[in-house]
């Protein structure tokens, strides 16, 4: 395997140096993230605790939904009972 750290090399002087600069960064913080101080210092973090609850944006209505399941629906000022088929009733 004569010459592969040189064709490595190579490569990584081929780079845009934007990014050689990145893979150097992350090639330095390797050793400090493989730590065990980084460990503690993300369990130290906890997310914000729920405020308040928010109010229902769309109440539901029990008898109203008792009928729908019977099988009756209002539309307008129109009720259909049993509609069949579901997805298209006949008079809606």
């Amino acid at each position: 395997m004569k010459g592969t750290w040189r064709r490595r090399y190579r490569r990584l002087l081929d780079l845009p140096p934007g990014m050689l600069r990145g893979r150097i960064l992350y090639r330095a913080k390797l050793p400090i993230f493989a730590g065990g101080l980084y460990d503690r210092l993300l369990l130290g973090r906890h997310a914000p605790k729920l405020a308040a609850l928010p109010a229902d944006r769309w109440p539901a209505d029990p008898a109203r939904g008792r009928e729908i399941a019977t099988g009756r629906f209002h539309l307008g000022h129109q009720t259909i009972r049993e509609p069949v088929p579901l997805g298209r009733p006949i008079g809606a």
